[in-house]
């Protein structure tokens, strides 16, 4: 596993110590460990899953699948104009509800009068 982790820290382009500081643990916690072969805590994983939510854990606990998780949708690979609709419709959806509750409103001060 801590092979899979060094793979990942260099795929990301950090330094180890770098890594533990975003990671929030201690100076050379992981640097020892890959250094000796020495596990991680379970909390450690967890944590950097967590923080690392295009890490694919089943990879870095077991070598199975790819490195990066391709489960979750990624609106970058949809074109951008099709995003930007999707956007345009939901907040024109919005605003003609707000319109038809306004109307509503409106016309119910009207029979009053």
């Amino acid at each position: 596993m801590l092979e899979r982790l060094k793979e990942f820290i260099v795929y990301k382009n950090f330094s180890i110590r770098k890594f533990e500081t975003i990671l929030e643990i201690g100076n050379g916690t992981i640097s020892r460990a890959i250094k000796y072969s020495k596990e991680i805590g379970s909390d450690k994983i967890a944590k950097i899953c967590k923080l690392f939510p295009d890490l694919n854990p089943i990879w870095l606990i077991t070598g199975r699948g790819q490195m990066l998780n391709t489960s979750e949708p990624n609106i970058l690979n949809e074109p951008e104009e099709v995003y930007g609709l999707d956007k345009n419709v939901e907040q024109l959806l919005e605003i003609i509800e707000l319109q038809k509750f306004k109307i509503r409103k409106l016309e119910e001060e009207l029979k009053k009068k």
